[in-house]
């Protein structure tokens, strides 16, 4: 061996070393799934790095779902695809919280119905600030939404989304709002200054020496909650744009909002949830094609040469069905023959939407606030039922089973005058069920040595 490989060999072992001794955990665990019925898999790792100050964590897996292709690397992939999740580094010091990487966004309250970040798990480069004491917290995030999109003039994109609360006992209050911005990755001020961001825009705005010309998106709103150890409530509502024409005549300009509701509550026989949310037609859409509330300004992904629409919680940064949507969602959990059982209901009616026209279809603003008003609408119903049991310390067995019926499916179609797609309700049905097996593997790296 040579002396520099060597050299490098031993350092990275005094550094493991090192790192190892104020370490409380290491934490490793492998999740293979194999889907019976679609003949597909999934296999997901992930490792943390845990001490009092600094976590280190990854979240990534390989699949064959059909969604997403890499044709570089399909056949070392068993006809499938790598995807990274998660990776970040996290300080946390007495009150303060620094994370930064590819992160999960999520919300402050509890719900797959958030509002202002989505509750589908989706991942985005990040960073993220938070401070909180007993009273009072607060959190400023930059999230980078698309970076140099070839079909979209190379377009850069972000967010950034805060929250600022209150504590009182059990209760919660706080405002939030998002900036969305185009033609610029970071924004300095947006992030660091404590001011909402919509004031920060309309300073910026202003016709003043340090005067700018972007078209940002402003988002706010609100959320309270209320959490015991037996029961959580909560209600949340994203305000996109208010009809003020109301109370002063003229034209009556939609409005664009978005709401969730909801709670769980713990029983002698297991835990109940139920959550409702929704959003009027126009909401989370841009005023022009870069400023939607979405990851990607795109509507379709290639795979295997053709095209696949992207669905829409993989792509709404907010409620994750995205505008003109009902949703209504029951769950059930329990603890069964010494395993974990855990059952769900829900039901989505989805009208058209577009990631990055600003009025779909119409080139001008149509007149008066519009839900679910169109001639097809998409209704979704889906059934999922999970069961996992640990049979021996830190091996975990999974199956699950899920049916999905659809009525008038979502497709991505051109629009009337040949531009880019709308997210329309289809002649299309599908039916389709799942019956998942897997297990997990987890261990501590420090408790094997």
């Amino acid at each position: 061996m040579k002396y520099g490989v060597k050299s490098k060999l031993i350092t990275l072992i005094i550094f493991m070393l090192h790192v190892s001794m104020y370490a409380e955990s290491i934490n490793f665990s492998l999740n293979p799934l194999y889907d019976i019925t679609q003949n597909t898999y999934k296999i997901t790792m992930k490792g943390l790095y845990d001490s009092k100050y600094l976590q280190v964590g990854g979240d990534a897996y390989i699949a064959n779902d059909n969604f997403y292709y890499d044709p570089t690397h399909y056949r070392f992939y068993f006809g499938g695809y790598f995807n990274v999740k998660e990776g970040f580094v996290k300080f946390n010091i007495n009150k303060f919280t620094v994370k930064a990487g590819r992160l999960i966004l999520k919300d402050f309250v509890d719900s797959p119905y958030s509002v202002f970040l989505s509750g589908a798990g989706i991942s985005a480069p990040s960073i993220l600030f938070s401070y909180s004491s007993e009273n009072f917290f607060y959190r400023t995030q930059w999230i980078l939404l698309s970076k140099n999109v070839p079909n979209f003039n190379h377009l850069d994109r972000g967010v950034v989304f805060k929250t600022y609360g209150i504590k009182i006992g059990k209760i919660r209050f706080a405002f939030q709002d998002s900036i969305v911005y185009a033609n610029r990755l970071f924004d300095y001020e947006y992030f660091f200054s404590p001011i909402p961001s919509f004031l920060t825009q309309y300073t910026l705005y202003a016709n003043k020496p340090f005067y700018q010309s972007w078209d940002d998106n402003s988002l706010m709103g609100f959320f309270a909650d209320y959490h015991s150890k037996e029961l959580y409530l909560y209600a949340q509502i994203l305000i996109d744009d208010l009809n003020m024409n109301r109370f002063y005549g003229g034209f009556q300009n939609p409005d664009k909002i978005a709401w969730s509701v909801g709670g769980k509550i713990k029983t002698k026989i297991g835990e109940f949830g139920l959550y409702h949310a929704g959003a009027t037609k126009y909401t989370f859409e841009s005023r022009a094609f870069e400023t939607g509330y979405v990851l990607f300004p795109e509507s379709v992904v290639t795979v295997h040469g053709g095209t696949r629409t992207l669905l829409p919680e993989e792509n709404y940064v907010g409620f994750k069905y995205g505008e003109n949507t009902l949703a209504f969602f029951v769950t059930y959990s329990n603890y069964i023959m010494k395993g974990s059982l855990d059952v769900s209901l829900e039901y989505i009616l989805s009208g058209p939407k577009s990631y990055n026209n600003p009025w779909q279809d119409l080139s001008t603003c149509p007149e008066y606030t519009h839900l679910l008003d169109d001639p097809k609408i998409d209704k979704t119903s889906k059934l999922y039922a999970s069961y996992s049991r640990e049979f021996f310390k830190n091996f975990l067995i999974y199956t699950s089973v899920s049916y999905i019926d659809i009525k008038n499916k979502l497709e991505a179609l051109p629009t009337a005058d040949g531009g880019d797609y709308v997210l329309k309700p289809t002649n299309e049905n599908e039916n389709k069920i799942s019956l998942v097996i897997g297990f997990s593997l987890k261990f501590d790296l420090l408790k094997l040595f």
